[in-house]
């Protein structure tokens, strides 16, 4: 018995070391930087409060519309297609309110577009939306109250891609990357038909009918049929130019037209009892109506004419959505570009989403346009590629920020310049120019600044690449040579020359401590190379000391990197942030006192819906970071591909894993070999043996009384580690 009972206290102890150990290593989880999204600065432009600056901004945004808190209302949910983002508002008291901690509720794989329809009559909205082999669809299994679930859709045992009967077998509903099809009950049988583009050939309209009523008197299948591939008998050739009745598009030579993507809306709008087409295409300026002057069952289109009739010339590829989004119960039209890329510099993307007012009925549609910004006027929105910095610009001893853009509708990008004009700890931003010292007038565009002291006097310079009409990217700075405020002489313009492409990012920051400022980086493929200066404060000159810091290399995963140094946990000491092309964004702290990126921390932003941590994807991405909260850690200021700004709030106060209430029992447990859990935050259960090998793990839920059974479990002492995000606590639990 004595023998026993000093095994059972070695094997406590040796529990104990282990516990100890394990509760050493992890330790600085618990100094995990908290961050929640904030739009509480208020921004003045043009003499109006922005309701929600800080949104980010739009550049070509998907409409749709449900309702994601459960209050009877349909809320906004868009698809952004540069920034491949997700973006949810909510709809309180008539006006929109951007709520982000609902974006992390819908699928990370949506891509190139987005379409909410009820296939299966059930009142929920489920989810159709791009892949490589055609299309994917994501039933909405959410229980009433509870937050959205979502389930992918199988077409086969084994095929979850869209299929349709073909002439012979079944074949993927195949699309190009850039065609947005249209959902609608058609035939009005119940259930949901498709119409598209013919992946092969010409422009011609694309009918698969859904024979999910006809087969199984229910509309919870997908079983689509194409009727054809030439719906009223229409193609379209060349922008303005179609052809009708059958024929062909020809050119000069005889052979066929090919053109670009397409995006089509199936409408009745003149309430006639039949549906018309409004098609658009990648590269031409303006949506075309199509009337079918025939039935929906022999649909004859004869003519084409611009649609809406003003304005139509939206610059390139306009989508039209159909959805009510000014809260009258009658559905607007919407129109934006369809566009995953900017390819024309004189886009304006700060404009870029039009509205027209339904004032007839959604039987018969009287549209009236009413503005090019909806939504974005209320946003802080410089167009595309929003370059965020801050600095003193009337030394009144409060931060302005300075954000640079790509272009606008005049080719050129420049600097836009919003003043604080309230105070250190309390700033409120008031839009000043769109041109900071004239920059415009050098003509160039991909505009990327950064306010930073580069000889050493104590004033901030301004550094900034940028793009000319050659094409040629190039690294410029220009000393601050004023005395109660910054100026700037544009005719001492200094060129650094280091080869820097215009989808690559630098940062000036001192690597090394030495009080000069050092030169990183990031190239697009990827790699992060450190530039050390060994100039003087007047002559700087740098060399690459370093071609892949902190072993950050070429990886597909960090396309377009973008970084900033700056204190975020108020501990004296510089850490990373990271940015790339897709828009995750993570964290090393203290990076010059490690050796890899392998440290880096990407779950910063706490959610309160899911009352845990999760990382973030903005679209491609650039950071900054500032004190503005009167707190010791600074905020996370993002520019992002969309042209706006979004804040991330160090939230000091937010629910931290520290006032974990976790009550466990028996301890020891009994024969029965059931364990009882109770805590007041989701969290996730690994069992571990002594020697610390993993054996089960199960979730924990929030608020109940847990009841685990572990009857496969041996006696002896084990580690339960409970943990949220990167966060962990441990307890020793003897089993008997």
């Amino acid at each position: 018995m004595l023998k026993t009972n000093k095994l059972r206290f070695d094997t406590y102890k040796i529990g104990l070391l282990i516990v100890v150990i394990v509760l050493a290593v992890v330790s600085d989880g618990f100094s995990q930087l908290t961050y929640v999204y904030d739009n509480s600065i208020p921004v003045n432009e043009n003499n109006t409060l922005l309701s929600m600056p800080w949104t980010g901004g739009i550049n070509g945004a998907q409409f749709n519309t449900i309702d994601l808190n459960n209050d009877g209302q349909d809320d906004l949910v868009l698809f952004d297609r540069m920034a491949n983002q997700v973006l949810t508002f909510l709809s309180k008291e008539k006006q929109y309110v951007y709520a982000p901690e609902y974006e992390a509720y819908f699928p990370p794989t949506i891509s190139n577009w987005i379409l909410l329809n009820d296939y299966n009559n059930d009142g929920k909205k489920d989810i159709f939306t791009g892949d490589p082999s055609g299309m994917k669809v994501f039933q909405n299994v959410s229980t009433a109250g509870q937050p959205f679930q979502w389930r992918r859709y199988l077409f086969t045992n084994r095929i979850d891609i869209a299929l349709t009967m073909g002439f012979t077998q079944k074949v993927n509903i195949q699309m190009q990357y850039d065609d947005l099809p249209h959902l609608l009950d058609f035939d009005k049988d119940g259930d949901l038909d498709i119409f598209k583009i013919a992946f092969t050939g010409n422009g011609t309209v694309e009918y698969h009918k859904n024979f999910s009523m006809e087969r199984y008197g229910t509309a919870d299948s997908l079983d689509f049929v194409r009727q054809t591939q030439t719906w009223g008998k229409v193609m379209q050739c060349l922008c303005d130019d179609f052809a009708f009745n059958g024929k062909e598009c020809f050119t000069n030579a005889g052979r066929t037209e090919h053109t670009g993507g397409k995006a089509l809306l199936v409408i009745d709008l003149d309430n006639d009892n039949d549906h018309d087409l409004l098609l658009s295409e990648s590269s031409c300026n303006n949506i075309y109506r199509l009337t079918n002057e025939g039935t929906d069952s022999n649909p004859v289109i004869n003519t084409m004419s611009l649609y809406p009739e003003s304005p139509t010339d939206m610059n390139v590829f306009p989508a039209a959505f159909f959805e009510d989004v000014d809260f009258d119960g009658t559905k607007d039209l919407i129109v934006t570009p369809n566009v995953y890329r900017k390819d024309l510099l004189d886009m304006d993307l700060k404009a870029s989403t039009w509205l027209y007012k339904n004032t007839g009925s959604n039987a018969l549609p009287q549209f009236n346009f009413i503005k090019k910004d909806f939504l974005q006027e209320q946003m802080l929105d410089v167009g595309d590629n929003a370059v965020p910095s801050f600095a003193d610009e009337d030394n009144d001893g409060d931060l302005d920020l300075f954000i640079g853009y790509n272009s606008d509708a005049s080719t050129y990008g420049s600097i836009a310049l919003y003043r604080n004009q309230g105070t250190p700890t309390d700033p409120q931003f008031e839009f000043i120019t769109s041109d900071y010292m004239a920059i415009k007038s050098l003509q160039l565009h991909n505009v990327k600044p950064q306010l930073v002291d580069l000889n050493s006097d104590g004033k901030p310079d301004l550094a900034l690449t940028a793009t000319d009409r050659t094409e040629k990217t190039q690294l410029f700075y220009f000393h601050n040579t004023g005395t109660s405020s910054m100026q700037f002489d544009l005719s001492d313009l200094r060129i650094i020359p280091i080869t820097i492409g215009d989808r690559e990012n630098y940062h000036f920051t001192d690597i090394n401590n030495d009080g000069k400022p050092d030169l990183l980086i990031g190239r697009f493929f990827g790699t992060l190379e450190y530039w050390r200066n060994y100039g003087t404060p007047t002559s700087p000159f740098y060399t690459l000391e370093n071609p892949a810091y902190l072993n950050i290399s070429n990886s597909p995963e960090r396309l377009g990197m973008t970084c900033f140094a700056g204190d975020l946990d108020g501990d004296y000491k510089p850490d990373l942030i990271i940015a790339d092309a897709f828009g995750k964004i993570s964290v090393i702290n203290n990076f010059r006192e490690v050796t890899d990126y392998t440290q880096e921390n990407t779950n910063i932003v706490f959610n309160p819906l899911t009352e845990d941590y999760h990382p973030i994807a903005l679209g491609k991405a650039w950071p900054t970071a500032a004190n503005l909260f009167d707190t010791k850690r600074s905020a996370i200021f993002i520019g992002t591909i969309r042209g706006g700004i979004e804040i991330l709030r160090n939230e000091e106060k937010a629910p931290q894993f520290d006032e974990l209430s976790l009550s466990l029992y028996p301890n020891p447990v009994r024969s029965e070999s059931i364990v009882y859990v109770e805590t007041n935050m989701p969290l996730s259960l690994q069992v571990y043996t002594l020697l610390g090998q993993p054996i089960t793990a199960k979730q924990i839920i929030a608020n109940e009384l847990n009841t685990l059974h572990f009857e496969h479990l041996a006696s002896g002492l084990y580690i339960f580690k409970f943990s949220s995000g990167n966060k962990a606590i441990y307890r020793r639990v003897i089993f008997e």
